[in-house]
């Protein structure tokens, strides 16, 4: 159908390997392509079919003119399994991706056969809200005048100290993120508008797939608290822990994330 095809075409789906499909969300003002340096041909070469692409406000998904709620993002997920993947999916999510995975599931159990919800969380802290409602202007402002010092922080808030205190480790990642900027602040900030200060608490108890909540322990922005506490609400959830990870733990820890997702995966699909 017509739908189809646009979907496909504006969410940016990729669709790599052979095996049971995995559907990879990524959290705010991220391309879905970020899953491709390491998730897409570590999960690929131990028999995966992944499925990636941009969530609305992300990557080439961005109109400046499009209103989305919470329920959008979750609906484009469950679209791709039904209309590209031709049977039911596990589901990997990180931060916000991850209260979209846990929803999509909720929603739709026969289409979702697990999730991986790492950075997972019910709901912000007032705190985390207030940071978040002024992200957008922040970055605004610091990208015009002091564009190191936003890399510099984004990276002090998202990265573990033990990646912080490795001086050439540390070297790279400014250089990464000084080199990529910050996305499109427009983007970020519907994302923010559609799910900041949601509370999902009383849905999560809901959830009758197999599911992991993986906290990063370094973790600045989501903390591991708050994903134990998920793990609580969700009959039969487990919880494991990445050491060494900030929130950006997929890619500072990468072999050890998609060992854990593969690991779940396979256990759960037997």
């Amino acid at each position: 159908s017509a739908w189809r095809i646009i979907m496909a075409a504006d969410l940016g789906l990729n669709i790599t390997g052979e095996g049971t499909p995995i559907v990879m969300v990524m959290g705010r003002n991220a391309s879905g392509r970020v899953w491709d340096a390491h998730q897409v041909p570590g999960l690929v070469a131990r028999g995966w079919r992944v499925a990636t692409f941009d969530n609305r406000g992300s990557g080439g998904n961005i109109d400046p003119n499009q209103q989305f709620h919470f329920n959008d993002l979750v609906q484009d997920v469950l679209a791709i399994i039904d209309q590209h993947l031709g049977e039911p999916a596990f589901l990997v999510g990180t931060s916000l991706g991850s209260r979209i995975v846990l929803e999509a599931a909720r929603q739709r159990p026969d289409l979702v056969r697990g999730v991986v919800a790492a950075a997972a969380h019910a709901r912000l802290t007032p705190l985390q809200i207030a940071q978040s409602k002024e992200l957008v202007a922040v970055t605004d402002a610091l990208s015009t005048v002091a564009p190191d010092y936003l890399a510099a922080t984004t990276a002090t808030l998202n990265l573990s100290p033990s990646t912080l205190l490795d001086d050439a480790a540390s070297a790279d990642w400014f250089a990464l993120l000084t080199f990529a900027g910050q996305g499109s602040t427009v983007g970020l900030a519907q994302q923010i508008a559609a799910d900041c200060g949601s509370d999902q608490s009383q849905h999560y108890p809901q959830i009758a797939v197999p599911v992991l909540t993986l906290a990063y322990a370094d973790d600045r922005v989501i903390f591991p608290e708050q994903v134990r506490d998920v793990a609580q609400l969700i009959p039969g959830a487990e919880y494991a822990e990445l050491p060494r990870a900030g929130h950006f733990g997929y890619l500072e820890r990468p072999n050890e994330f998609n060992e854990l997702v593969h690991e779940f995966f396979t256990r759960t699909n037997s």
